[in-house]
């Protein structure tokens, strides 16, 4: 038994595995968009730069307005059955596009108060008015059990390398 794991686990940790992993998931793409953003006397940098500096200015002004949720407290939602949100927030002067809205759904695993978020889906931006916008979703319920879940408003740029590049955001 020791034999054969060894022969299934071994070759899946090797370090040129791990480097291989490292330069197709981190180093080529970091290369490719150091490269893209350097085109034009870096106009791509200058136009995040100062889209970031426009965010930070106004993030203090998003105000959630209303929500429509499903009050998991009140009645369990059965699988198989539609989870549809909606989320209204007033954006101050930020643009529906600058910003991103997901839904968590989080589990408690083992012992203590360990938690695992087990899916997220970003919201959709659907009616636009008077600088308000209203991010919604809609989809099946697949997997039973307990779980919590949350709505995380984010800065959104098609240049930013990852949501998570830029610190700010606000939990509904």
């Amino acid at each position: 038994m020791i034999r054969h794991n060894f022969a299934e686990i071994v070759p899946r940790f090797t370090t040129h595995r791990m480097i291989d992993e490292y330069i197709h998931k981190y180093y080529v793409p970091l290369f490719e968009r150091s490269k893209k953003i350097s085109n034009n006397n870096f106009k791509e940098v200058k136009e995040l730069s100062e889209w970031k500096r426009h965010v930070i200015a106004n993030w203090g002004l998003i105000k959630i307005i209303d929500t429509v949720i499903h009050d998991s407290a009140q009645k369990p939602l059965p699988m198989g059955e539609e989870f549809h949100a909606e989320i209204v927030l007033s954006l101050g002067y930020l643009n529906p596009e600058d910003i991103g809205v997901e839904v968590l759904f989080i589990q408690k695993t083992g012992k203590g108060d360990h938690r695992e978020i087990i899916f997220k889906k970003e919201l959709t931006l659907g009616h636009t008015a008077r600088r308000r916008a209203t991010y919604e979703t809609t989809f099946p319920v697949t997997q039973s059990g307990v779980f919590e879940y949350g709505f995380r408003i984010f800065p959104k740029h098609h240049l930013l390398p990852n949501k998570m590049e830029f610190n700010l955001v606000k939990w509904v």
